[in-house]
């Protein structure tokens, strides 16, 4: 088994309880990760947050398309979220807010969990793959919360 981690900011102008609700709220997830499709939630819940599942389609350059769950596992409003999909490949993401004003520094944290040993070719594929999928949504919820 190999752990890649890899970590990435952002500076969002708005209220931290604002990013951070929108984060929470996966729902909106296939708005900032273009590779999530058919999103749905599978728990008996209604309200974001600890203990909430969701089941969605992942399709990632050459990788075959899987379905893929996302558990919840911590919500501490309005700091830090954190959630876990897999299995297969693992990933665990540790999200942390900090308010600045009417901004927010935000920082996703992902630990990417990989069957069997890697390369050292392959694990650096991994970890810049795993660095611009964290930038990526990070810019997108930007993008989304800044009109």
């Amino acid at each position: 088994m190999t752990e890649i981690r890899a970590s990435e900011i952002a500076e969002i102008r708005a209220p931290i309880e604002r990013v951070f609700a929108y984060r929470l709220d996966f729902t909106n997830l296939p708005a900032y990760n273009p590779n999530v499709t058919n999103l749905r939630r599978v728990d008996a819940g209604s309200e974001p947050g600890p203990g909430a599942e969701y089941l969605f389609d992942l399709t990632l350059p050459g990788i075959e398309p899987m379905e893929s769950p996302l558990r919840v596992i911590e919500a501490d409003a309005p700091g830090r979220i954190v959630f876990e999909t897999g299995p297969g490949y693992m990933a665990r993401e540790v999200c942390v807010f900090t308010g600045k004003g009417e901004a927010t520094h935000a920082e996703f944290t992902l630990t990417l969990t990989v069957p069997g040993e890697i390369d050292d070719a392959t694990a650096e594929l991994f970890h810049a793959n795993t660095r611009e999928q964290a930038q990526m949504e990070l810019d997108l919820i930007k993008k989304a919360l800044e009109k």
